[in-house]
């Protein structure tokens, strides 16, 4: 197993989905396993834009292999401690909270993902993509229903408004945000769209980034 890890910024990600959505379009395939790896990605892209833009930390992120079951993507930024920087990573599961469901939020949360039967680290995340309106009172009677079982856990949403515009919001265990996320500006952005990082190096000392990416990471599940 190679000691090198592929990361890309978020603004890469949402570019990659894209292509790769064309690529099978042009050829007439479309694999549910593409479908999903590219929604669970999106969503994560977007959650980590907003948590860049809300901690000020720049954040890189990568799906876990087609072959592993848990998490669905990492997020991964340094956090200065001192004087020393350590890379955080975040392990972020995805589900999707649509307007057919036959549960209120807290109770679709509680019932797929804090009923006692899963098992989640401290730097676990469990993200929320909110196909309806991500109205602030939704979110507040989900996070006071939450309040009230303690589940073990952090959980954000990321809701869509309108074809540009997306908010994050942090759900439990605290309630905060939203932050606005705008796609236009995100893929603006001017962070490189890769980096290679040494196992077990900070993100500082072990990164080599490169102006020019390799393979869309997406072509994996093709």
């Amino acid at each position: 197993m190679s000691n090198i890890e592929h990361w890309y910024s978020p603004a890469f990600i949402l570019e990659a989905a894209d292509m790769a959505v064309q690529h099978c379009k042009d050829r007439g395939i479309r694999p549910a396993s593409l479908d999903r790896a590219i929604g669970e990605a999106r969503a994560t892209a977007i959650f980590a834009i907003g948590f860049s833009q809300q901690s000020g930390q720049e954040v890189w992120m990568r799906m876990v292999e087609p072959s592993e079951q848990a998490p669905d993507c990492l997020v991964m930024y340094v956090e200065k401690v001192g004087r020393s920087n350590h890379q955080q990573r975040l392990e972020v599961e995805v589900t999707t909270y649509n307007s057919h469901s036959r549960d209120d939020l807290a109770s679709f949360l509680l019932r797929t993902k804090f009923d006692g039967n899963h098992s989640y680290s401290p730097s676990t995340v469990i993200l929320v993509y909110v196909q309806q309106a991500m109205t602030f009172e939704l979110l507040k009677l989900a996070h006071d229903r939450l309040r009230e079982v303690v589940p073990k856990g952090v959980c954000y949403c990321v809701g869509q408004v309108d074809a540009d515009l997306f908010q994050v919001m942090q759900l439990y265990s605290r309630l905060a945000g939203p932050v606005n996320v705008r796609l236009s500006e995100a893929l603006a952005s001017d962070q490189l769209p890769v980096a290679d990082v040494e196992r077990g190096m900070s993100a500082v000392q072990g990164r080599t980034e490169k102006p020019v990416p390799t393979a869309n990471p997406f072509f994996a599940y093709l």
